[in-house]
């Protein structure tokens, strides 16, 4: 465990920088990585030598992201395009809705403008289709109207930054159609057209909001899933659930390996001849691949085939293979071929969560009645989630801004629906999907997805009190707390618990000390806001302008309401001491403290944060500046 901890810091040491390293920098890097060597091949002492593979393959690491960054990834786009017309081929493909139609959002890669020239670098966006388009799947090359717009900056510290995510996924722009997409060839991707034809039948079979989570559960296409089904899956720590990983695949494993084992054993004089076991391994294992295709190929699929691909492999060679050096080799391979997978939450919350089950040392006691079964698998799903909870507790508080301690009675309901009900009854009424007995299983597994719905709703209402919101804080206590999951994860000896105090210390110290400013701004809307934590308000210069900003600074900061000052005027007692006033600048609206002295705010390519201090505007925090995916990516047409 300790490669991927290594690669992991030498990825985030080069992001972090403020600057694109110089010569030095390198020469610094690579000197760390001969001394590294160097302790390898010389030294015997076990410290030494841990040493010297943790300078390797951090250095590794970050030698791994430039090379990444310079030669695969491309530049982001950094002002509005369009409406341009554009020829493009389909790399993916999901399905939203609204309230009038179903319409897909795609990845185009590829594409070829007739009015811009994109400095010759094939771009890749990611498209919403609301005009009147065929059905489109992966591989087909298509032309449309389309606009196209940069990727806004984190609003707030240690928040989303679509810039960062989006130029390591390869994505360096988003955008809209303007008129109909016109299908030029069609592509010859099998498992695409599977996939999006399972999601529509989902669509026409069942009701909303039951066809968007059974699109999840299944097709792993979550992009239509409303925002009320997911705020009540996240709050009740079910997200899991919805996202496709070990739970699904292991109940696809063993539907399909109990199923073939059972048919191959009823042939006689087969298991004489035969190993039925090996046999019904790789037929589920293929099983789990062709769904692992139709899934959509997300982080925590990937890594349970992964490991279920290392464990069948163990199981031809006579061998036991150790589960955590498993998940190990399988997070330094993605490291290794894709640096940035480090920044998405599932490749985070998946591997994390995975680690803390795997370093739990349970085993079930042996019951033989009833009473002692339940109790037992009461017990055990308990210490499961409190398990998988500790892993990823600071990945969710620091990026979610949460900590919902009723997933343990939730995913005590929820898996086991999921795993006895839901899945099987989806495997049921997809292989029935095109017989006259449709209808009848849809409507089965509609009640089972209404079941999970509604649990996780009643746990969201009903268990509210063991919701507690977290306002953001300092990415040094993140990095602490991360080292002591690791250090609880990696090592079995008692040692482990040292970092128990450690974790509890740098816990309670971010909720002491957390970041709350008193002016945020944010330049793309552009939006200012005043947060006034004593009465629950978030004063902003406009609230027609840059709503989804607005709410994402008021979720964070736990504050309820959200008030314009073109509509209202906010008092002093209610954001001491600033005062809005109109201004000639862009952003319409000027603050002044009470003494009617205009403040110096600074309105940067990213966003900012300030401290009221002693009479003086104080810095808090601020956007990161001047990296690879900013410059400006595409020269007009001469």
């Amino acid at each position: 465990m300790w490669v991927p901890a290594a690669l992991i810091s030498g990825i985030t040491f080069y992001v972090s920088l403020a600057f694109e390293p110089s010569i030095f920098m390198y020469l610094l890097v690579l000197g760390v990585f001969l001394t590294g060597t160097y302790g390898v091949l010389y030294h015997r002492h076990t410290l030494s030598r841990f040493l010297g593979w943790f300078f390797i393959w951090s250095s590794t690491g970050f030698f791994i992201t430039v090379l990444y960054s310079h030669l695969k990834a491309k530049p982001l786009l950094q002002t509005e395009v369009g409406p341009v017309w554009i020829e493009g081929t389909v790399q993916s493909c999901e399905h939203k809705t609204s309230s009038k139609q179903l319409y897909q959002r795609i990845i185009l890669s590829n594409i070829t403008a007739e009015d811009y020239n994109f400095q010759k670098i094939p771009y890749t966006a990611r498209l919403s289709i609301r005009t009147q388009s065929p059905h489109l799947n992966n591989g087909d090359r298509i032309k449309l109207r389309a606009k196209f717009l940069p990727f806004q900056p984190a609003a707030l510290p240690g928040g989303y930054d679509a810039r960062l995510q989006n130029f390591f996924q390869g994505i360096q722009t988003y955008g809209f159609s303007i008129t109909s997409v016109t299908l030029l060839k069609e592509g010859k991707t099998i498992f695409s057209k599977l996939r999006n034809h399972i999601t529509r039948q989902f669509y026409e079979k069942l009701p909303q909001p039951l066809a968007s989570v059974a699109c999840a559960l299944v097709t792993g296409d979550k992009a239509g899933l409303p925002g009320e089904i997911q705020k009540d899956f996240s709050v009740s720590g079910l997200s899991h659930v919805l996202a496709i990983s070990g739970l699904h695949l292991a109940i696809l494993w063993n539907l399909v390996f109990f199923t073939f084992r059972e048919l191959l054993g009823s042939i006689p004089h087969l298991p004489l001849y035969l190993n039925l076991h090996k046999i019904s391994s790789l037929l589920a294992l293929a099983a789990g691949g062709a769904y692992l295709h139709i899934s959509g190929m997300g982080y925590p699929a990937l890594r349970s085939f992964f490991m279920m691909s290392c464990g069948v492999l163990g199981s031809f060679l006579a061998r036991r293979p150790q589960s955590l050096r498993i998940l190990a080799l399988c997070a330094t391979f993605f490291l290794l071929l894709e640096p940035g997978c480090i920044f998405s939450l599932s490749f985070q919350l998946s591997f994390l969560a995975t680690a803390g089950l795997i370093s739990l040392h349970y085993r079930q006691s042996k019951h033989k009645t009833s009473l002692g079964k339940i109790k037992e698998f009461i017990l055990g799903s308990s210490i499961v989630t409190l398990a998988t909870t500790f892993a990823t507790l600071p990945s969710i508080a620091y990026h979610f801004h949460q900590i919902s301690l009723q997933s343990v009675i939730a995913n005590l309901l929820a898996v086991s629906l999921t795993s006895y009900f839901v899945i099987p009854l989806g495997v049921i009424s997809l292989l029935f999907m095109h017989s006259p007995f449709s209808s009848f299983f849809f409507t089965i597994w509609g009640y089972s997805l209404k079941s999970l719905i509604s649990i996780a709703a009643y746990c969201t209402k009903y268990m509210g009190f063991l919701f507690f919101h977290i306002f953001p804080y300092s990415a040094f206590f993140l990095v602490v707390q991360i080292i002591c999951i690791f250090w609880v994860l990696i090592w079995q000896k008692t040692w482990r618990l040292a970092a128990v105090p450690i974790f509890a210390l740098s816990f309670m110290a971010s909720l002491l000390f957390p970041i709350k400013p008193d002016i945020l701004i944010h330049p793309a809307h552009p939006l200012v806001a005043c947060p006034a934590y004593q009465d629950g308000v978030l004063w902003v210069s406009s609230a027609r302008r840059g709503k989804f900003l607005s709410k994402m600074w008021a979720n964070a900061f736990d504050l309820p309401f959200i008030y314009g000052v073109e509509k209202k005027t906010p008092t002093a007692s209610s954001v001491p001491p600033f005062l809005f006033k109109k201004s000639p600048d862009r952003l319409g609206w000027s603050l002044y403290d009470v003494h009617n002295t205009l403040l110096p705010l600074n309105y940067p390519h990213t966003a900012m944060a300030y401290r009221w201090y002693k009479g003086q505007l104080v810095v808090l925090w601020s956007g990161q500046l001047g990296r690879p995916w900013s410059p400006v990516p595409y020269v007009e047409k001469s």
